[in-house]
């Protein structure tokens, strides 16, 4: 802007930012959003795998008490509260908070759990693990709810 007063010419400047200053940011901002889209769910996913391991764990552990009070491994059946495993365990929660579903068949939620009293744990950790015939307590639970599939074996040593 000219300003012809008094003889002097003013230019006055604006300023702000620059489109290419704009447009760094929001690719920064960007990246940002992505980075962080990408690694949550990433670290939700590895907490329930965490806290279904430690129930299976748990599981066992309390099936060996069991077994070493009572001579033999507990038993449950499809839709029971498992009362001889809870007695020892307390209360079980699924990574989703609520109780876990007892089932037979292989677990297909992250709210099942598949618990076998004379059986061993395949080499498959699939979404349909291979179950032989065996002596020990094992533990079956469904980890990934996201179509992968993923299930956890736990047996007894």
């Amino acid at each position: 802007m000219l300003n012809r007063s008094k003889g002097r010419v003013a230019i006055k400047i604006q300023q702000g930012f620059t489109i290419i200053e704009v447009i760094i940011v929001l690719v920064i901002a960007a990246i940002i959003m992505l980075a962080v889209f990408l690694v949550v769910p990433q670290l939700q996913r590895t907490q329930r795998n965490s806290k279904a391991q430690a129930v299976a764990r748990q599981i066992s552990s309390a099936a060996i008490t069991y077994r070493t009070q009572k001579g033999t491994y507990p038993t449950c059946a499809a839709g029971s509260t498992c009362t001889d495993i809870t007695n020892i365990t307390g209360t079980l929660k699924s990574p989703a908070g609520t109780d876990y579903n007892f089932v037979i068949s292989v677990p297909t939620t992250n709210k099942d759990i598949m618990i076998i009293n004379n059986g061993a744990c395949g080499t498959s950790q699939s979404a349909t693990p291979t179950i032989t015939g065996g002596t020990k307590f094992i533990v079956v639970i469904f980890q990934e709810n996201n179509g992968s599939g993923t299930t956890l074996c736990q047996e007894t040593p």
